[in-house]
């Protein structure tokens, strides 16, 4: 049965509608991020597939990411969906603008790869964000400004994501021989502190960050390391000089970077009654007590 003229107007109001919006997604990440990505919780056994939270310190992290300095470091608590974030921002600059490379780093390689895709698109993470999209927005940003489909069946392969517009995401592990040669305009550095290579890579990476490039760096303070090292001077700042939890601080050697602490989530704030309750049993369960939650060893 053809469909009727209302029908008609409603699908193509819809259309419209949904046009408009990629457009606006692909103009912000934070819109993106906070209106229409999925995580999921694998310690949630009722409800594990959830709206990315919309929360005043990752948007504002985000945001630091995408319009701030080109090289930034982090130096960040445990459990607060930083690296989930890099992942967010890893999908959005790959999908909505074409020809980019993304090289999202860890130690090993199959540590790596868990951040970008392994086997199925329901088990690493950027693969996760994608598959789990509205349909309508499952579309990549070409060259000339239109939109073409993203079939994840076609996109995903082991460590890597391929996207129609001539984006990729791959995952590497450690060390410089990983980006030599490599032009990429996203660099993504995570878990640094357990990287023994990290020094040698981030040397390798800076040439391309001089350029129109971006490098974020995230990991939590383990001393000794080379990147805990580097962003020791992230102690002796205001921890709330942003705002709760946030601060930002200079890298000893010079490199601008954001300090996220877990009180900059309401739901792990001892000031908050939910916070207080997360920190009891925290405590409980964290090896080192104090030091383990805050990221310092």
């Amino acid at each position: 049965m053809a469909p009727t003229n209302s029908k008609k107007k409603i699908d193509g109001a819809l259309t419209r509608i949904w046009d408009i919006e990629r457009d606006h997604c692909a103009a912000d990440p934070c819109h993106f991020a906070f209106n229409h990505v999925l995580t999921k919780d694998e310690h949630d056994f009722e409800n594990p597939v959830r709206k990315f939270p919309e929360k005043e310190y990752l948007r504002f992290t985000l945001n630091e990411w995408h319009t701030g300095e080109k090289l930034q470091y982090v130096a960040k608590s445990r459990q607060l969906m930083v690296s989930w974030l890099l992942c967010v921002y890893a999908i959005w600059v790959a999908r909505f603008v074409p020809h980019r490379l993304v090289l999202f780093q860890s130690k090993k390689s199959e540590d790596a790869q868990k951040m970008v895709f392994v086997q199925s698109p329901e088990q690493a993470r950027c693969s996760f964000l994608e598959h789990n999209l509205p349909g309508w927005l499952k579309y990549a940003k070409m060259s000339d400004g239109s939109y073409a489909p993203i079939k994840m069946k076609d996109v995903g392969r082991e460590g890597t994501l391929v996207y129609p517009n001539g984006s990729r995401i791959e995952a590497i592990p450690q060390g410089s021989t990983q980006i030599e040669g490599r032009v990429p305009s996203l660099y993504l550095c995570d878990e640094a502190s357990l990287q023994d290579e990290w020094s040698a890579a981030q040397a390798a990476a800076k040439p391309c960050i001089a350029g129109a490039a971006r490098g974020i760096t995230v990991a939590t303070m383990r001393l000794p390391s080379d990147y805990g090292d580097e962003i020791a001077p992230s102690d002796d700042v205001d921890p709330d000089s942003e705002m709760r939890g946030i601060a930002r601080f200079t890298s000893k050697s010079g490199v601008s970077g954001i300090r996220i602490h877990y009180t900059a989530d309401p739901a792990k704030d001892p000031e908050t009654p939910q916070g207080a309750v997360w920190l009891s049993q925290a405590l409980a369960g964290y090896p080192g007590g104090w030091l383990g939650i805050s990221g310092s060893s």
